[in-house]
């Protein structure tokens, strides 16, 4: 900016409007916004004043965990690190900050325009007291671009996920964007950055009674941090999704009982930010899931997503046991550690990992396959070898019994080859999301039937599971049908050909 510029801001800020910039964080964000995006012009609107709300509740202490879910360029960066901070010394300088972003070059890129804003003229004139002097000043010591510090003790660092421990503490502990978007489908990124949240940065808090965590970001996945994080039960949830949906999965839920005030299907959430044109274009840009993750605020499709909730058929009354040609269990029971090691250290590893052991059992009755029954537990293996024998007593009928050859499969396979018959190992081909390309078409054309919600309640969970894969939190529902689908129709189609070409030989 120019001088004759930054004069000219300056005289327009009177008595009035500084004691308003003071007071509520939406004010000082409007009238600074020149000094922090000299030049451009400032599009103001209720989910901007949304997010002030709740970030001066967090500074009144009525919230101490919040997540803030937004489109990019709603300007989260610029208010919740940027801005708010400052606005924050104004009131306590003693705060101290530990900023982060999945790149720690982007958490020092807000701290620096956070120092800029401090410097200005502007800002002086806020920060003066009754005795003409400035409340803080910045400590010419602890004055660098990622770590700095006021002669008050207020602090800021930045750090990210690939950082580590910092060794520093802090009253506002804040991730703004924890994921990068290229690394959100891997499990391994995923869970490292679960770890580091729960591990390093909670355990950051200089006061856990009194110091306050805020994540911003986008959703990019249902295990993403925003959904682990929601599994806590523990944050206030401002969720802003850029298309209104009256049945989206996950709603504000506050301290301050915000409500969307949209009630109509599809209304932007800024019009005069976002043209329906630019919607258009970004759902060519961003395909399905990225739409929906990174605009919607959900990260799967509504209809689904490899398999769509249309494709599954309902029945109300299961067929009788002699209408089936076949009747067949399939099993995933990989519930080995992450550390690849089975066994009680791995068994503890994977129930904190939220690994499952699922079980379904299926009929088919020509080219049309039901699943009529489920076991599903964070199991040892104890329990799982129980709940095979649940099910075995349950469908005296079931001549086939599928476990997985690899991981645990073989123990059990050596463990219960005497108690249940028709007991196989099958060594499933491909990814799983190449095996669930094989099986889709299956589901598409109607051939797979799961029982109404109505009849068995577990179905809709069911359901959401199998039709947000892969970007769902869990997939074991999905190995488990995709093994037995592809067991009984693909390698089944298979055999028959072998038998036939034997016959005729």
């Amino acid at each position: 900016m120019t001088k004759k510029t930054d004069e000219q801001i300056d005289l327009s800020l009177d008595l009035i409007d500084l004691e308003l910039s003071k007071r509520h964080l939406s004010d000082f964000v409007q009238q600074l916004w020149p000094v922090v995006e000299p030049g451009k012009a400032l599009i103001w609107g209720w989910p901007l004043d949304a997010i002030c709300e709740h970030l001066e509740a967090v500074t009144r202490g009525d919230i101490r965990n919040l997540i803030i879910n937004v489109p990019p360029r709603f300007l989260k960066s610029t208010i919740v690190s940027v801005m708010w901070p400052a606005w924050e010394w104004l009131h306590d300088p003693k705060l101290r900050y530990l900023t982060a972003s999945y790149d720690k070059q982007l958490a020092v890129r807000d701290a620096v325009r956070t120092r800029r804003l401090i410097n200005h003229p502007i800002y002086a004139r806020l920060n003066m007291g009754v005795d003409g002097k400035q409340r803080f000043v910045f400590a010419g010591d602890q004055n660098l671009k990622s770590s700095y510090e006021n002669d008050k003790t207020g602090t800021r660092i930045c750090t990210s996920p690939s950082s580590g421990a910092t060794g520093h503490g802090g009253d506002r502990i804040m991730v703004d964007d924890a994921h990068n978007v290229k690394e959100s489908e891997s499990e391994s990124q995923r869970k490292d950055v679960h770890d580091w949240w729960d591990k390093t940065m909670s355990t950051r808090r200089n006061d856990p009674d009194n110091a306050a965590r805020v994540i911003i970001m986008q959703r990019l996945h249902e295990d993403d941090l925003t959904g682990h994080c929601l599994e806590q039960s523990i944050y206030d949830h401002l969720c802003l999704p850029l298309l209104y949906e009256e049945d989206h999965p996950h709603k504000s839920s506050t301290a301050l009982s915000f409500v969307d005030p949209r009630r109509i299907e599809g209304q932007i959430l800024m019009p005069q930010r976002t043209t329906p044109e630019r919607v258009e274009e970004m759902k060519i840009e961003l395909g399905t899931y990225g739409f929906v993750g990174q605009m919607q605020q959900r990260p799967a499709p509504s209809e689904g997503g490899i398999f769509q909730l249309a494709w599954f058929k309902l029945f109300q009354v299961e067929p009788a046991i002699d209408e089936f040609d076949r009747l067949y269990s399939t099993w995933d029971a990989a519930f080995k550690g992450a550390d690849g090691k089975t066994g009680t250290r791995g068994e503890i590893a994977a129930i904190k990992n939220r690994s499952f052991v699922v079980g379904q059992l299926w009929g088919d009755i020509g080219a049309n396959s039901y699943l009529l029954d489920e076991e599903r537990g964070q199991w040892n293996i104890l329990e799982t070898l129980t709940a095979m024998l649940r099910m075995r007593n349950r469908w005296p009928a079931a001549t086939a019994h599928l476990v997985e050859d690899k991981a645990n499969g073989p123990a059990l396979e050596t463990l219960l080859k005497d108690k249940i018959p028709g007991l196989l190992l099958v060594n499933p081909r491909g990814s799983k999301i190449q095996r669930a390309h094989a099986v889709s078409p299956y589901c598409e054309a109607g051939n797979v039937y799961v029982p109404s919600p109505k009849y068995a309640s577990w179905v809709s969970e069911w359901l959401h599971e199998v039709c947000t894969f892969p970007f769902g939190r869990y997939n074991d529902r999905v190995d488990a049908m995709t093994q037995g689908l592809i067991w009984s129709h693909v390698d089944g189609v298979q055999r028959s050909l072998r038998a036939l070409e034997q016959m005729v030989g």
